[in-house]
């Protein structure tokens, strides 16, 4: 699997939308051909045995010659006759019985019906001591195929069909998108990060979700930094109180120690205030171009 599938939601879930889609389709044809393609293929040797029967019948018993070519003309069809004294086609291209495989029909013995690419609708029937083939209809193709045209119009459908399938995703997993966008804020130090959703979902759940937690470390960092504000200023007082007490005793090492440490303690407080009054509202710094020539 590829670095891009792997890190995409919106592939992955494509993907399984594509093999689910792949699956049914597969299975749909497999059980259209195993168990439609009998049924479709006793119909058209039904059909053609039938029609043959009916030409017969117009060729009349025994056949002639003349008649045959009188009905091929007038009903468009394609005719060979062999038997005792006859052996006559519709035109010299007209194939053999020999160069024409038709399935066998089982409701009649001795008969043979079905379609092929070269004549269509035909059928190789046996009556008395002649055999016929006759090309019924031209143009036919075995059953379950399909023509050009309806396999492009289906590749089509179906790319049209996944396409909507991948907006619609993409779409329902937008939040997602704009959850990763407010996570990269929140850690780049962006703690204003507030995310709007009219989404009623789980994912629209999660967005509400992220936009209080958001929140809550907002607030929670906001009372830290008063609580140090406010120690900075209740310590000031009491080191005040200590530095005026330790200014009227005698000097000594014990002293200047603890001076030292008050005025590192001052200046402790000192970076914290001045670094509230930065981050207020009023006291940060403001940039401006100056001319120094």
């Amino acid at each position: 699997v590829s670095p891009r599938v792997r890190s995409s939601l919106f592939l992955k879930i494509l993907l399984v939308f594509l093999g689910a889609f792949t699956s049914i389709i597969v299975y749909a044809s497999v059980s259209y051909w195993y168990f439609d393609w009998e049924r479709q293929r006793l119909s058209v040797q039904t059909t053609a045995i039938n029609y043959a029967q009916f030409i017969l019948e117009e060729l009349g018993h025994p056949p002639d010659s003349s008649r045959a070519r009188e009905v091929s003309e007038q009903l468009e069809i394609g005719v060979r006759i062999e038997g005792p004294g006859v052996d006559w086609a519709s035109s010299q291209s007209f194939p053999t019985f020999d160069e024409v495989n038709l399935p066998e029909y089982e409701g009649m013995a001795m008969s043979r019906a079905g379609l092929t690419p070269s004549l269509g609708l035909s059928a190789d029937v046996i009556h008395e001591d002649y055999r016929y083939l006759l090309a019924l209809q031209a143009g036919g193709m075995a059953p379950g195929s399909s023509n050009t045209s309806e396999d492009i119009a289906d590749v089509l459908f179906m790319m049209i069909l996944l396409a909507c399938v991948y907006l619609l995703t993409r779409r329902l997993l937008q939040p997602v998108r704009v959850l990763s966008d407010g996570v990269e804020q929140l850690r780049s130090g962006q703690l204003e990060v507030e995310m709007e959703t009219r989404r009623t979902d789980e994912l629209g759940r999660l967005v509400v979700s992220f936009n209080e937690m958001a929140r809550t470390v907002r607030e929670r960092i906001k009372a830290r930094d008063q609580l140090l504000l406010d120690v900075s200023h209740e310590i000031r007082s009491p080191l005040t109180r200590m530095r005026v007490a330790l200014e009227m005793t005698e000097d000594s090492k014990a002293k200047q120690s603890i001076i030292q440490d008050i005025e590192e303690t001052e200046a402790m407080i000192s970076e914290l205030l001045e670094t509230e009054r930065l981050e207020s509202e009023h006291g940060g710094l403001e940039y401006a171009p100056t001319d120094l020539s």
